[in-house]
């Protein structure tokens, strides 16, 4: 039951929800859910390799 049911269909845009919904410790893990995650954090380290290539280290 959400806290707020104005913010219930937001739920999906963290990754709390993806990490905690399916109760894993009860029900198992939910595959989808742990794609999803890997998949989120692979785009996150993708979209800051062009960043961290240009850093300028040498001053």
């Amino acid at each position: 039951m959400p806290l707020s049911e104005s913010l219930a269909d937001g739920a999906k845009a963290s990754p709390w929800y993806y990490f905690n919904n399916a109760i894993p410790l009860a029900n198992g893990i939910e595959w989808a859910h742990v794609l999803i995650l890997i998949g989120g954090g692979v785009l996150l380290v993708l979209a800051t390799l062009p960043i961290f290539t240009r850093r300028d280290l040498r001053g």
